[in-house]
């Protein structure tokens, strides 16, 4: 579906139009990989690790958010750039640094920063949330360093409900479009790396932590932790199938790494399973936005922030895109015209 124009948000903008439109179903077929962009510290790649022609920026690209015939991506920590109708155009520039994205139903785009603060974009401007900032429990986020925290993930539910990652502070929910916000505890971990809501059931949320894989059955009322039966603790992402059924979850030994894999769990987040196809010693942490699921059956993988797997089979079998890629940080499923 291609979307039906954008307005031109500032008058020195310069617009270049390529033939890409984004893939609104995910139909990543078996063993194609020509319809995917990946996020580098190089700005925005094909596959094969070559630059996407007309892109008109090179920076790092951080985080994305995905909707109908849109993509809204994070550049250099401060930018938002926006590709709709084959265009690609600066839309916001600030002083804040910029950790991640998310569409809301009513078609607003949210940011989220540094200091743990939430805005919706309009006109170029970051407009914080007022019910996000008087969440009570503000006053006991906090940061493994004794920094301020900040905002490291969203996840939207398909009855949009919104969820918002705070690194340190549980997560927070919201059910009107930002207005007002809950901060989800019961049973979390406090040390959040990601969130993600099931497609197919809005009720089960999930979350990578400090401390394992939590499971929610009732829209985070309440949490559980399912991982014990894995080596390792600590996780910085989570991914679910399309089905709803296969998760996917990342676990290393700590914040520095090492010993670092991937599961997959197809009982409910019940018990997990070691994939396969994957270096037997990986280091660094496959860290968030680095589980990307691209399809029915498929998904990418980053491992040592340089190497790129993929699978076709709900994640059991993994193999090797062999490319040289710069450091990647996550990806997004796109379809060719040609």
């Amino acid at each position: 579906m291609m979307g039906k124009g954008i307005r031109n948000l500032s008058a020195n903008s310069k617009i270049t139009s390529y033939n890409i439109t984004l893939d609104t179903q995910t139909n990543h077929e078996v063993g194609q990989m020509d319809n995917i962009w990946l996020f580098s510290n190089r700005g925005v790649l094909d596959t094969k690790g070559n630059q996407v022609d007309n892109v008109p920026f090179q920076g790092p690209v951080l985080a994305s958010a995905v909707k109908n015939d849109q993509i809204a991506v994070v550049v250099d920590w401060h930018q938002v750039w926006l590709y709709q109708d084959e265009r690609w155009e600066q839309i916001a520039k600030t002083d804040w640094k910029i950790q991640c994205l998310c569409w809301m139903g009513n078609g607003e785009l949210l940011v989220g920063t540094n200091e743990a603060r939430v805005a919706a974009l309009k006109n170029n401007q970051l407009n914080f949330l007022a019910g996000f900032d008087q969440v009570p429990e503000r006053k006991l986020w906090t940061t493994p360093w004794g920094g301020a925290p900040d905002i490291r993930s969203f996840a939207t539910a398909t009855d949009g409900t919104l969820y918002a990652n705070i690194h340190v502070g549980w997560i927070a929910q919201s059910k009107d479009n930002g207005e007002s916000w809950n901060n989800l505890k019961d049973g979390l971990e406090m040390d959040v790396h990601q969130v993600v809501v099931n497609p197919k059931d809005p009720s089960i949320v999930i979350a990578a932590t400090a401390s394992g894989f939590y499971y929610s059955r009732n829209t985070g009322k309440t949490f559980a932790c399912t991982s014990q039966n894995l080596p390792h603790h600590y996780q910085r992402a989570c991914a679910v199938f399309p089905s709803g059924k296969v998760f996917l979850t990342s676990t290393s030994r700590g914040p520095s790494g090492g010993s670092a894999n991937l599961y997959r769990s197809s009982d409910n987040c019940q018990n997990w399973q070691q994939v396969k196809g994957l270096p037997d010693q990986i280091v660094r942490n496959i860290n968030t936005f680095q589980i990307v699921v691209t399809g029915r059956e498929s998904a990418l993988v980053i491992i040592e922030d340089n190497q790129l797997y993929e699978t076709t089979d709900l994640g059991v079998n993994w193999r090797k895109v062999e490319t040289q890629f710069p450091h990647l940080y996550g990806a997004v499923v796109v379809q060719s015209l040609n």
